[in-house]
């Protein structure tokens, strides 16, 4: 009966999640014009999979029952490195990105673990380190991508298919989708995707099993700190341009996309096709509300609202347990 009780909320809950995005695009639809063009369609999934790729790395994180808010700060300093060292060592400088980016990862891990330190303040500490680091390099190198040494290296990750005619940005969708694929059929078909599920809904009961808990956490860590490195690399051909500044904006965006979604901070429930779903919901509510000619001050206060109700909504009657 219980079995039976939570697969029926699961699906009410992700129900509730489609009818608000099909909401949101019949309101934006009528309230402009301009929402349903080939164009601006091609804008929305552009913009939703800069959003999707930095999510999927927290989500690992928070199924497993903790937070990780430094993503953002590594995926910035990942890209400013590899725009400063590919001009001297070329692709292998994407590997030394993801492998500082999975570094940083495992060292929150480790805090997290060892120290017994709430793993929202060993983040947020690892955010400013590697932000602090982005701005210095970024400073003192003067790296652009957009300059003769770089620019056009890092483009065959992000082709353009002249057939459909859409922009090189769109390329990152191709990306978002085959990780969303990826990471969701390893998490719902491998031995390692059931025990972070296993250890975000208990991690006590998970370690009678004689399951390595500590370990599993710190790779999870380890994983967001690779993705993150992945989504600073394929900024680098987005933008053009190594940035210290694009970035910022996406700390708690990621965040409340997985939370959206309907993964539970409290972590063993949830999963990366939720993530999709609330990644896509911000995505559109941002676009829709700047093509109806929002003025920028408040585009961020409807924005919050819109997103505290849908919240509040796929979450009413779900409790929620204390965030490790």
């Amino acid at each position: 009966m219980n079995v039976n009780s939570s697969r029926l909320r699961k699906r009410i809950r992700d129900s509730i999640l489609i009818l608000f995005l099909v909401v949101l695009v019949v309101a934006f639809a009528i309230g402009s014009s301009g929402f349903l063009r080939p164009s601006n369609i091609v804008s929305i999934l552009s913009n939703f999979s800069v959003l999707l790729i930095l999510s999927l790395g927290i989500s690992w994180v928070v199924m497993a029952g903790s937070l990780d808010i430094s993503q953002a700060g590594i995926a910035g300093l990942v890209g400013i490195l590899i725009g400063l060292i590919l001009p001297v060592i070329g692709y292998g400088a994407i590997a030394v990105g993801i492998l500082v980016g999975a570094g940083f990862g495992s060292l929150n891990g480790l805090i997290f673990t060892k120290a017994r330190i709430p793993s929202f303040l060993v983040t947020l500490g690892t955010l400013f380190v590697t932000t602090g680091l982005e701005k210095y390099l970024a400073v003192t190198a003067h790296v652009l991508t957009n300059g003769i040494p770089i620019e056009g290296r890092l483009d065959v990750f992000l082709p353009t298919i002249p057939l459909l005619n859409v922009p090189r940005s769109f390329s990152l969708f191709y990306w978002a989708a085959g990780e969303s694929i990826l990471f969701y059929m390893i998490s719902q078909k491998t031995r390692f995707g059931l025990r972070i599920y296993a250890i975000g809904s208990s991690a006590s009961s998970t370690l009678l099993y004689g399951i390595n808990v500590t370990g599993y956490q710190v790779l999870v860590f380890a994983l967001s700190g690779a993705i993150s490195a992945v989504a600073g690399f394929l900024y680098l051909p987005y933008l053009n341009t190594a940035s210290p500044t694009f970035t910022d904006s996406l700390t708690f965006v990621t965040l409340a996309a997985v939370v959206l979604g309907g993964t539970a901070l409290a972590g063993g429930v949830g999963g990366f096709h939720r993530t999709v779903i609330g990644a896509l919901i911000l995505s559109i509510i941002n676009n829709g509300l700047t093509v109806m000619g929002l003025d920028a001050l408040a585009l961020f206060v409807v924005q919050g609202v819109i997103i505290i109700i849908a919240a509040v909504a796929v979450s009413r009657g779900i409790k929620t347990g204390i965030i490790q």
